[in-house]
């Protein structure tokens, strides 16, 4: 849509999105598909797949109904 860094940022900071609950749904999107992934594994694939924050992704890994 081409807009400006800081566009986009003021924009993803402005929708109204609760970035917690969207890493545990991200979270558990992974896990529907594969079983194996590690606490680590899991929480890295949001921070670098996904670009949710370090404290976002802990917060989905943390809250996506797994028994760690």
């Amino acid at each position: 849509d081409k807009f400006t860094p800081e566009q986009a940022e003021y924009g993803v900071d402005n929708c109204g999105a609760n970035w917690n609950n969207q890493a545990v749904i991200k979270a558990k999107k992974y896990l529907a598909t594969e079983t194996e992934y590690s606490y680590e594994f899991l929480k890295k694939m949001l921070e670098d797949v996904d670009k949710f924050t370090s404290e976002e992704a802990k917060y989905g890994v943390d809250n996506c109904g797994v028994d760690w």
